[in-house]
C-alpha cells in the first residue's frame, strides 16, 4: 500500500507538470511564434510518458491512479490567466 501511495504522489507531481507545460505552450502559441513554443514540447512529452508509466505501475500494484493534480491546477490557472501589471526591465 505504501508503494501505491508514493506512486500516486509522484503521479500528482507529473500531472501538475503536464498541466503546467500545456498551459505554457498554449500561452506561448498566443504570444510568440509557434517555433519558440516548440522548444518546450519534448519536455511536455516526457512528462506525459511519465504519467502513463506511473498510472500503469499503480494499476499493476492493485492501486487506482489519481486522475488530477488537485489544488496545484487552481494555482496554475490563476497564474497563467492573471493579467501582468508589472514587467521588470533589464538594467
Amino acid at each position: 500500500m505504501h508503494n501505491i501511495e508514493t506512486i500516486n504522489k509522484l503521479l500528482i507531481d507529473e500531472l501538475s507538470a503536464v498541466e503546467s507545460y500545456q498551459q505554457a505552450l498554449d500561452k506561448l502559441r498566443q504570444d510568440v511564434s509557434l517555433s519558440e513554443s516548440e522548444h518546450l514540447r519534448p519536455i511536455y512529452q516526457d512528462h506525459k510518458v511519465a504519467v502513463s508509466s506511473l498510472q500503469t505501475l499503480s494499476r499493476s500494484l492493485g492501486g487506482t491512479p489519481t486522475k488530477n493534480s488537485g489544488a496545484w491546477v487552481l494555482g496554475q490557472n490563476l497564474f497563467w490567466k492573471a493579467p501582468v501589471f508589472w514587467v521588470p526591465t533589464p538594467h
